[in-house]
């Protein structure tokens, strides 16, 4: 409670200039609920955690008791853990773009070197499959 009031009084020394006074208020006022909800929060958590221990245990003796307690101790703060987990970065359309450029220009440098350093097989290939595809067309 000490250092909540330490900052509380630095917030108010730093805006003591005049125009800052209400904020100053409402930022002392929105801590002093913060720190009471986070406090009744505290002591809601610790009585459910008894009240399931004082419900398991003559069920499942104290060490299950102990187990089942941490065990719904622990399962929202699983899901919470999960639910705050940050986003993958969305990868902008310009980069994406990019991405496929990049791609285009290296398949287009592979099939260049490709025809480069195999010519007399690329021209045959070239040559058997236009004779391929005029075979049978006649002369029109």
């Amino acid at each position: 409670m000490d250092r909540i009031l330490a900052l509380l009084m630095l917030l108010g020394d730093l805006n003591s200039a005049g125009t800052g006074r209400r904020s100053t208020y409402q930022i002392g006022i929105a801590v002093a609920l913060m720190s009471a909800t986070l406090i009744c929060t505290a002591g809601a958590i610790g009585c459910t955690a008894t009240a399931i221990w004082i419900f398991s245990a003559p069920a499942i003796g104290p060490g299950g008791a102990a187990l089942v307690t941490a065990g719904a101790l622990l399962a929202p703060c699983a899901i919470i853990l999960i639910a705050c987990r940050p986003a993958p970065a969305a990868r902008t359309q310009a980069a994406q773009a990019a991405d496929e450029l990049e791609l285009i220009n290296v398949a287009a440098s592979e099939t260049l070197r490709l025809v480069r350093d195999h010519k007399v097989p690329m021209l045959l290939a070239a040559f058997l499959a236009g004779l391929a595809a005029s075979e049978g067309k006649g002369d029109r």
